[in-house]
């Protein structure tokens, strides 16, 4: 009787290192998911803002060949001459 009374302790024992092991292990995970989220989050909010960036940069360029475009036209216009309508 003694016996089992001891292998009850002992898988009592054996519970309780197994499920704080188990607490241990659910809370190192959740830190790290938290810190791949705070990544994922970074990485998109970089990607927002390169977006932003480039079609600013794309804005201005589209600016600038309309004036290119515009310069060309009076340049080929005086090529021509004032006859040439």
């Amino acid at each position: 009787m003694i016996i089992l009374w001891i292998l009850i302790f002992a898988l009592a024992v054996i519970n309780a290192v197994l499920l704080t092991l188990f607490m241990s292990y659910v809370s190192q995970a959740r830190k790290q998911s938290s810190r791949a989220m705070g990544v994922e989050a970074d990485a998109f909010h970089h990607c927002i803002l390169k977006i932003g960036y480039l079609e600013t940069k794309m804005a201005e360029s589209e600016a600038r060949i309309k004036a290119l475009e515009q310069e060309l036209s009076g340049l080929r216009m005086r090529l021509r001459g004032p006859d040439a309508e």
